[in-house]
């Protein structure tokens, strides 16, 4: 599984543990990203914007990525929170 499936891949469905562990690393990876940006550029400057406003893009096409989509079963199995176990965020 390479980067771009594990992030930005709208296909397949996540139990609770792929969830989170994405969940970490993506908010790591953004944490880093912005602290890079924040230390290298001037947070009034034009530069420091643009970089900050595609972050922030990635970011969130990131996260929407990562939520339920079908509810019950589709082709990629059954509904993980079927059993009444889960919680759902919807």
């Amino acid at each position: 599984m390479d980067f771009q499936e594990m992030f930005f891949s709208f296909d397949g469905r996540l139990n609770r543990k792929p969830y989170i562990l994405r969940f970490l690393l993506r908010n790591a990876i953004i944490w880093c990203l912005g602290y890079l940006i924040g230390s290298l550029f001037a947070p009034d400057g034009t530069m420091f914007q643009i970089l900050a406003f595609a972050l922030t893009f990635i970011a969130a096409l990131s996260c929407l990525s990562l939520l339920r989509r079908t509810i019950g079963p589709n082709r990629y199995g059954p509904d993980p929170l079927a059993d009444g176990r889960g919680i759902d965020a919807w």
